[in-house]
């Protein structure tokens, strides 16, 4: 038992200067050798962070981008053993540790999490749906996409690039994503706060345009706007088609 305990306190030790570089002696461990498996596990992170997050990479300069990744590694217990889900690990620490960056960025944690969510699309259990491709486009109920997401942000990071978004952009702002089901490509689709509604609807159910004209109690003037939206979420397979 003396022996497992003090292997797991040289297997743990190695850990934390993999992820911290500052070394302590351990035991059967050469210094200069360590240094290799350090650098390798961290440039593992590294290239992984970059990869799934394009976007906060191309917004950060090298020194912040450099200090963000370092401080993750270093800062940051992760749960999961899936190297896919660490940008989900990358926003719950700046959200936990309420990081620097989201005081010259306000909408840091926003595009971390938009950036998660397209990772999680794409990675996400197939869904089967039942639904035919003939059908009334305003009386027959719509069959959504089972592999989408709607979600909310403050600022408009799906339609500006980062760099170029302002404070004065925080307003209501509404997304749609989905994975097409041929390609298994992430798509996005802006939304006004009544589609929106509408989506979220559908996602409990199959409903027909003029059902969701009447729960939302949209007049006249509203449906042509709205048939056209659907007509078109049909083509993109945010919509895959009519309930049998």
């Amino acid at each position: 038992m003396q022996l497992l305990n003090s292997t797991q306190q040289n297997q743990s030790a190695f850990a934390n200067y993999c992820r911290t570089g500052k070394y302590s002696p351990i035991k059967g461990v050469i210094e200069k050798r360590a240094e290799h498996y350090r650098s390798l596990v961290y440039n593992i992170i590294d290239d992984t962070m970059q990869s799934a997050l394009p976007l906060t990479f191309n917004l950060l300069t090298i020194e912040e981008w450099d200090r963000f990744v370092n401080d993750f590694f270093c800062q940051h217990n992760c749960r999961t053993a899936q190297l896919w889900r660490l940008p989900l690990e990358v926003h719950e620490f700046v959200i936990s540790s309420n990081y620097y960056l989201q005081k010259k960025y306000p909408f840091f944690a926003e595009l971390l999490w938009f950036e998660w969510l397209e990772v999680e699309l794409f990675m996400m259990d197939d869904k089967p749906a039942s639904f035919s491709l003939s059908g009334h486009i305003l009386n027959n109920p719509l069959v959504i996409n089972p592999e989408f997401h709607l979600q909310y942000f403050s600022y408009p990071i799906h339609t500006k690039v980062a760099n170029d978004i302002k404070k004065e952009d925080k307003n209501h702002h509404f997304l749609a994503l989905h994975r097409e089901p041929e390609s298994g490509k992430v798509l996005f689709t802006q939304l006004s706060p009544l589609l929106a509604r509408m989506l979220e609807i559908l996602g409990e159910g199959p409903r027909s345009i003029n059902e969701l004209l009447t729960i939302t109690e949209k007049n006249k003037k509203t449906k042509e706007g709205v048939i056209c939206f659907f007509e078109n979420a049909i083509q993109s397979k945010l919509i895959l088609g009519y309930k049998n």
